[in-house]
């Protein structure tokens, strides 16, 4: 992967090409072996500026596992212009592939530190219940968040 020269961007796009780097790595390395040095060579940045953006190592692996989440929950939003069944057989095919194609991402999805963020969690179920499908034809009774 190659080195990025130091380029001034906005503190939004910043923060963008450092997940965006962070998701390349997790093609590569487990979420655990992936350094705050190894971000900042390849954005060619300070430790310190990482730091700047995403406050600590953890909160960064919570960021990765946020971008990889959305992008999975993306994947995977159903068709509701096909049949139930062919909506299904859709979402599971995209969810395989996803897996298939970044293991490391998908395991950090589940196992790493942040997987069990209060944040992450409440987020994930914001949008669970936000979805589409939560209010379509596929889902007939509405969606609790609590356990019954």
């Amino acid at each position: 992967m190659p080195v990025h020269k130091r380029t001034r961007l906005s503190p939004s796009e910043r923060r963008t090409q450092l997940i965006e780097l962070g998701l390349v790595l997790l093609q590569k390395k487990s979420i655990e072996d992936i350094s705050v040095e190894d971000i900042a060579a390849q954005a060619g940045v300070s430790k310190g500026l990482l730091f700047h953006y995403f406050g600590s190592l953890t909160e960064f692996q919570a960021a990765l596992v946020s971008s990889a989440s959305e992008q999975l929950v993306a994947a995977t939003e159903p068709d509701l212009t096909l049949a139930p069944i062919d909506a299904l057989r859709a979402a599971l095919d995209n969810y395989i592939t996803f897996v298939e194609q970044a293991p490391n991402l998908y395991i950090s999805m589940l196992r790493g530190r942040s997987a069990t963020s209060p944040k992450w969690l409440s987020r994930l179920t914001t949008h669970a219940t936000a979805s589409p499908i939560a209010s379509s034809r596929y889902c007939p009774r509405s969606v609790s968040t609590t356990a019954p």
